[in-house]
């Protein structure tokens, strides 16, 4: 297994403290499923950080509205459950970068 050390401390920034419990860390990304028909369907991929627990939540578009009510429904869904949600990850997807002050501002909010 190759050393991480050095990549944390490059970026130390990105990193955050690993999740307290299952369901505090998601780990989410826009994917496309090719269906037998030959169409392509939008999707939001959810990770959960700790159990590596998938959700997927089919999208619209990949427009930031489409984007912030499948994570308004998927965090709703997870604060159901008695899960915290504090904080959802993504790579440099700029849709889902988009959507960072709607986390900001849920009750309670959710880090970006």
């Amino acid at each position: 297994m190759r050393d991480q050390s050095k990549y944390r401390e490059s970026n130390a920034e990105n990193i955050s403290e690993p999740a307290e419990k299952v369901g505090d860390h998601f780990i989410v990304d826009i994917i496309f499923i090719r269906l037998p028909n030959g169409k392509k369907l939008t999707a939001l991929l959810l990770l959960e950080e700790l159990s590596n627990a998938g959700f997927v939540i089919k999208l619209r578009s990949k427009s930031q509205k489409a984007l912030e009510e499948a994570l308004y429904k998927a965090i709703g869904y997870f604060r159901a459950q008695n899960n915290r949600v504090t904080l959802i990850k993504s790579d440099h997807e700029s849709n889902i970068r988009a959507c960072s002050a709607f986390l900001g501002n849920l009750n309670p909010p959710v880090k970006y």
